[in-house]
């Protein structure tokens, strides 16, 4: 059984329930199946990261600033995925969205706890 979680960013027209994240216009991913970045279609835009599985703390941040994506793993800048995002797509919202092909239990954390990445430290570091 191939099994993948995906995360990234996407705007309200996503559908979740038969797309992985990345795998229409209407999103942006990082895949932990093959370290992958999508958007557009299924196909993988380029190798970006490391892939990832059970015991990885993997992030997803947005620099409202200049428009680029970046993803994060185990507390590590992984580099800027996506660096010309539409001013309009970020202004319509984008959204935190999990993909989920697996039977792995998952956590997600929206800020209820510290996350692992230095975020704080990130912004002024830019």
């Amino acid at each position: 059984r191939h099994e993948c979680v995906a995360i990234g960013l996407s705007t309200l027209s996503f559908n979740p329930r038969s797309k992985m994240p990345g795998w229409c216009e209407h999103s942006f991913g990082y895949h932990g199946d093959d370290g992958g970045i999508f958007h557009g279609h299924g196909d993988m835009l380029r190798r970006y990261g490391p892939s990832f599985g059970p015991g990885d703390v993997v992030g997803c941040g947005l620099d409202y600033s200049t428009l680029k994506i970046f993803f994060v793993k185990n507390g590590e800048f992984l580099g800027w995925a996506f660096e010309k995002i539409e001013k309009e797509m970020v202004e319509r919202g984008l959204y935190p969205t999990v993909g989920v092909d697996t039977e792995c239990p998952i956590h997600v954390n929206f800020g209820e706890v510290p996350f692992k990445f230095d975020l704080k430290g990130f912004g002024r570091e830019k």
